[in-house]
């Protein structure tokens, strides 16, 4: 076919053979079979989260979905004219480049970005930036099955609790005397408190609820405003969905009491709250219909004449040039992979001695004196068992054991897991008694203190209120126990190994009741004195101690 000006709604191209057509579908296969084995690892990670996280279940929908409308988009604009390659090119090695660095640190959203680029750069390289344009829609529309960072979603799952727990307790109380203890609902004539925990925030339905709205402004084609707005009123309408599931729970735990919640019947509330939530999201949209005009809707046979710029073997340059550039990207991943393994596993250390030796007899100092202040002496508790088999994970070393302080200091409870896949640090206060429990935590008191007089060996205490006069102190630690520099390793070689290799870890956790004198007595010694026992018979010399928590977010079964 000859250069010259074709309709940009024109879905035929005449002169073209058909063997070229069949060679640039063989083409265009090999292109994404390139595409899913460079980014094939992070997919299958992604299908583990969907399956095991109940918040990501729906993200097994939406690679079907963005097919879906990546079809509709193709059916819409025909086949291409003409591709950029240069800038295709460009955007698959940036895309590229970017999804390298991925491999050695690894970030679920700048992932998507770097998927996205890939994927956009090939629709340029294709059929020209014009024709890649429809495709941005179900490109982005990726992104929901991407996990959001765990530190946004720990953040805004917290407040979301409080703010549930608040307006639940408010709907219920005129009708049934209701008291509201942090996350805990204690209604008249039930037994057990009504506990709004972290899947009860509603932010499973917030993200679920959005990806709907953004798929219906973008089915809608409006305008900008409308979708923005849409996506935002879903989430007020998945916070009330999620209330009245609360209330449902509440009134089938008067009615019913609350041993039916511990079956599959806990969610058989969400059956009738996840239609309401649609319909109210449904109504959402008649109700800005009426509102906001309707963008025109771009006319595909009144659009301008568009020059072709290439013959017929465009289609086949831009694939070839695809090809070309995911081929670039493999080698260089296998090549990077090969460089990163071949500096061999770390040698991470094991404990010189059992955790379980740990003396029972600590003697305290006051810090920076030399001075003993007093003696704690310890026992190991019966219980260990039942404590071990509530852990969600398997704990290589346990210890459970209650410390007497005697005239010195009060009684204190001291926690001590190892796990050399470094497991232990899902283990948090944060988790096992704010999120599981409904505890209410006092901010005000969270602050680090320090084991020694230098201020270079911190843990963080929490307080929680564990009882309507009853509040709990605890004090979290733990140890890395990192692997020794070897001689001649590269900085890259390090981190892929510290971020592709679990690191032992241990977590120390120390608890009592009351306050006042009895907290001075403890961190002033007791902390130091566990620390300095651990230090000299149990951790190796590479051990680092902290106190920050992993961001990971608390999945019921």
């Amino acid at each position: 076919m000859s250069a010259g000006l074709v309709q940009k709604g024109e879905c035929t191209r005449k002169g073209n053979p058909s063997r070229l057509l069949a060679f640039s579908l063989f083409l265009l296969a090999i292109a994404l079979l390139l595409f899913l084995a460079f980014f094939g690892g992070n997919l299958l990670k992604l299908s583990d989260r969907w399956i095991n996280d109940p918040s990501y279940a729906h993200g097994i929908l939406v690679p079907f979905i963005s097919l879906w409308l990546a079809v509709r988009a193709y059916r819409r604009e025909c086949a291409p004219i003409s591709g950029n390659i240069r800038l295709g090119c460009l955007a698959i090695l940036t895309g590229a480049m970017l999804h390298l660095i991925l491999t050695v640190i690894s970030n679920a959203i700048l992932d998507f970005v770097a998927a996205g680029l890939v994927l956009w750069g090939m629709a340029v390289a294709i059929g020209g930036a014009g024709w890649a344009r429809a495709y941005l829609f179900p490109i982005g529309f990726l992104f929901f099955m991407f996990p959001l960072p765990a530190t946004w979603t720990n953040f805004a799952g917290l407040w979301l609790q409080d703010r549930v727990a608040q307006v639940s307790a408010a709907v219920i109380d005129p009708l049934v005397v209701c008291y509201r203890r942090g996350n805990s609902l204690y209604l008249t004539g039930v037994s057990e408190p009504l506990v709004v925990a972290a899947e009860c925030s509603g932010l499973r339905q917030i993200v679920s609820f959005v990806a709907l709205a953004v798929l219906i402004g973008g089915l809608s084609r409006r305008s900008m405003a409308f979708r923005i707005l849409l996506a935002l009123v879903a989430i007020p309408l998945a916070i009330l969905a999620n209330v009245v599931r609360i209330l449902l729970m509440a009134a089938g735990s008067i009615w019913f009491g609350t041993h039916w919640m511990g079956s599959w019947m806990h969610d058989a509330p969400a059956l009738l709250t996840l239609p309401l939530g649609v319909a109210m999201l449904l109504v959402a949209v008649r109700g800005l219909n009426c509102f906001m005009p309707v963008s025109e809707a771009r006319s595909v046979a009144n659009a301008p004449p568009k020059p072709v710029t290439s013959g017929p073997g465009a289609l086949k340059r831009g694939l070839q040039a695809v090809i070309v550039c995911l081929t670039g990207g493999l080698i260089a991943e296998g090549g990077l992979a090969w460089y990163a393994q071949a500096g061999g596993s770390p040698s991470y250390p094991d404990l010189r001695s059992s955790l379980a030796e740990l003396p029972r007899e600590l003697i305290a100092y006051p810090l920076g004196a030399k001075e003993q202040e007093g003696v704690w002496r310890g026992r190991d508790l019966p219980n260990l068992d039942e404590f071990r088999s509530k852990l969600p994970y398997r704990a290589d070393e346990l210890v459970y054991r209650q410390y007497e302080g005697g005239s010195a200091g009060p009684n204190v409870f001291l926690y001590m897991v190892y796990s050399r896949q470094g497991e232990d640090r899902k283990h948090h206060p944060e988790v096992c008694i704010r999120d599981a429990s409904g505890a209410t935590e006092d901010h005000q008191s969270r602050r680090e203190v320090a084991l020694d007089a230098e201020g270079q060996r911190t843990v963080m205490r929490f307080r929680f209120r564990t009882g309507i006069n009853q509040l709990t102190t605890v004090y979290y630690w733990h140890y890395t126990l990192e692997a020794p520099r070897r001689e001649g390793q590269t900085a890259l070689r390090r981190l892929y190994q510290q971020q592709n290799h679990p690191v032992p870890s241990v977590t120390v956790q120390v608890s009592l009741m009351g306050g006042g004198k009895e907290l001075e007595t403890v961190e002033h010694g007791f902390l130091a004195a566990v620390d300095s026992a651990l230090c000299r018979s149990q951790l190796p010399a590479t051990a680092r101690i902290g106190c920050q928590r992993l961001p990971i977010t608390l999945v019921r079964e």
